[in-house]
C-alpha cells in the first residue's frame, strides 16, 4: 500500500507536477474504504459568470 505523506511548501517554491489526473477520480480513491469529512471548501474555477 502506498503511504501519503503531507507536503511541505516554501513560499514561491516552483512545484513540479509529474502529470495531469481528474481530480475527482484521484480524491475518490484516496477516500475509498474511509470515512471523510467534507467541509465544502470552495473551487472558485467552477463558478460560471
Amino acid at each position: 500500500m502506498a503511504r501519503h505523506t503531507t507536503p511541505t511548501y516554501v513560499t514561491l517554491e516552483r512545484l513540479r507536477v509529474p502529470r495531469p489526473v481528474d481530480r475527482v477520480s484521484f480524491i475518490a480513491g484516496l477516500c475509498a474504504n474511509k470515512r471523510v469529512l467534507d467541509i465544502g471548501c470552495l473551487d472558485e474555477t467552477t463558478i460560471a459568470k
